[in-house]
This record gives C-alpha cells, structure tokens and sequence, in this order.
C-alpha cells in the first residue's frame, strides 16, 4: 500500500523491507526480526528534513491501518 501511495516519486528497493528514494531522503520501512514492531527509519540532508518524512510517514501508517 505504501509503495502504491508512492509511485512515481522516487526509486523503490523491496530487499529488506520497503526503501522509497526521494530525490531529497530516503525512507525505509520494515519489520523486525527480533521485535513485534516496525523499523522505520529515513535520512535526508538535515535532521529536520528527516524528521518532516518520519511524520508523514508515521502519518500515513496510522491512516492504513484504520482501513485495515
């Protein structure tokens, strides 16, 4: 559903989990191996510009899953 929402705005990798490349970060989001729970991670030029795609992202998880 994620990489749905996307297309068309950056590159996709599904080798470990989900990674969307933006031409500005990156996001990736996978489940853990060890841990019931969701790694999601993103990097981008500054903290707060990864901090912004967190929050969508995080955003977006929780509208997903309330249509689940």
């Amino acid at each position: 559903m994620l990489k749905k929402r996307h297309e068309g705005e950056g590159r996709f990798s599904l080798l470990d989990g989900l990674k969307i490349d933006f031409p500005d970060h990156w996001i990736h989001v996978r489940p853990s191996n060890t841990e019931p729970i969701i790694r999601v991670l993103a990097e981008a030029k500054t903290k707060d510009m990864a901090q912004a795609a967190l929050r969508r992202l995080k955003k977006e998880i929780a509208e997903l899953k309330k249509k689940l």
